[in-house]
């Protein structure tokens, strides 16, 4: 597998890794495979016993009959290939359009029947590849990568462990660029920025503060708020079903002073609201993994940012059985409520950092609006949304796949974004599909 990665232009302009410029195979093959994270169990494998016929070659020669490799190899399904005997190896040691090296046969055929043992097992052999790196993608310095790295060392010791073969540290090192656990992309190649996905970006970064919506966001409130205000769309005679969908993310006030209702006087309206949303608080609950998320954080390093009055976000706060914030911002604190940004410029304020280091985690399209207007960053939390969200941001269901670590400069980084994803946003197209990445230097030598 190549593992040159300084800067080269191609025909086609684009700058691509080195090794990739000089063959049109291998141009198509950096352009659409090379380190886009894989998470299918069965083409890791086929991978890993591809990388093994390379020993001793150039990937190349393993590039050209890769279509003849998976004729003569059942299409890699290890279930078929783990019932090859003795006559298919003579079939396979007489066919021209592969690497004809019976210990590598018979390493693939092996490899197949650890395959199965494991998913027998209940071991899901992309957990298994996932694991060394905690489901993150390592991100090499861009410069030329190194033939080999402890880790390879470590993941080539576990694997010989279990009876692979041919998986020595320099094969499993480039099998670790191929698959995406590395993004081993030189620093000036089109692809690297290409496969860094928001998910990672956030995952890169050092925050200063996390600045949390509640309705829908911390909690679930939506059966509450819908039976009131449903039951005050029907006294206005508004078209309830198509009324609802517009009332999450806005202060109240809000929401009833863009209707335009003659003879209707907002202000009075939303105190009226909120008396009666104070009084139904029943089937508010955290949202899954809510409690332990906040309880992990720095009290200072934190703030919740609602559109919801001060009384009723307390109270539902003591509902759902979350723990009261530090910091507080409610529909009271500012002029100007979502998807104005003003509600999250002064929670960075109060918290004496500055909006731009500071993550958003947000549920509904106004305070997405609010959060980017600020300049922070943002993660959607998709717990409540019956329809995934239509945005460019990171969405995860909850807070149960997600950690927090502080570092000694009191900033704040977050961990398992990638591995949380929703499906719709793990299911998107190769260039910006994948998981989180760290940095990784290349070692010395």
């Amino acid at each position: 597998m190549p593992l040159q990665g300084n800067r080269h232009e191609s025909a086609t302009t684009c700058p691509r890794c080195a090794w990739a410029v000089s063959d049109t195979l291998m141009r198509d093959y950096h352009d659409a495979e090379w380190g886009v994270p894989q998470r299918d169990a069965r083409m890791l494998w086929e991978m890993l016993m591809l990388e093994g016929f390379q020993a001793g070659l150039a990937w190349i020669t393993v590039l050209r009959k890769r279509d003849s490799f998976r004729a003569a190899f059942a299409g890699f399904q290890p279930e078929r290939v783990a019932a090859f005997g003795e006559a298919d190896i003579a079939r396979l040691l007489n066919d021209p359009g592969i690497i004809r090296a019976r210990a590598k046969i018979e390493a693939t055929i092996q490899g197949a029947r650890i395959w199965c043992e494991m998913e027998a097992r209940g071991e899901s052999f992309s957990d298994f590849c996932w694991s060394f790196s905690e489901g993150r993608v390592l991100l090499g310095d861009g410069h030329t990568p190194p033939a080999c790295a402890p880790l390879s060392e470590r993941v080539s010791r576990e694997l010989k462990r279990r009876g692979f073969k041919f998986v020595g540290p320099t094969i499993v090192y480039a099998w670790m660029q191929a698959v995406g656990i590395i993004n081993d992309h030189a620093l000036h190649c089109f692809r690297r920025e290409q496969l860094i996905t928001p998910a990672l970006r956030i995952e890169q970064r050092s925050f200063s503060a996390f600045l949390l919506d509640m309705d829908g966001t911390l909690l679930t409130s939506i059966v509450a708020a819908e039976r009131v205000w449903g039951a005050w769309a029907a006294r206005q005679g508004l078209d309830v079903a198509a009324f609802l969908p517009t009332i999450h993310g806005m202060r109240q006030v809000d929401t009833i002073r863009r209707l335009a209702l003659p003879g209707i006087d907002p202000d009075a309206e939303a105190a009226a609201i909120t008396r009666a949303e104070l009084e139904d608080v029943a089937g508010i609950e955290a949202i899954a993994g809510a409690v332990a998320f906040l309880a992990a954080l720095p009290p200072a390093r934190w703030a919740v940012v609602t559109s919801a009055p001060r009384a009723l976000a307390l109270r539902r706060l003591q509902a759902a059985g979350l723990p009261l914030p530090g910091l507080l911002i409610t529909a009271e604190d500012v002029v100007h409520g979502k998807p104005a940004p003003d509600c999250f410029r002064l929670a960075a304020d109060r918290l004496g950092v500055a909006v731009e280091d500071c993550l958003v985690f947000e549920d509904s399209p106004a305070g997405v609006a609010a959060a980017e207007a600020a300049g922070a960053s943002l993660l959607v939390i998709s717990a409540t949304h019956l329809q995934p969200m239509a945005t460019a941001h990171p969405a995860v269901e909850g807070y149960g796949g997600l950690s927090v670590e502080s570092e000694h400069t009191g900033t704040l980084r977050l961990r398992g974004v990638a591995t949380s994803l929703q499906a719709s946003s793990a299911a998107s197209t190769p260039a910006s599909s994948g998981s989180d990445t760290t940095s990784m230097p290349a070692p010395a030598g």
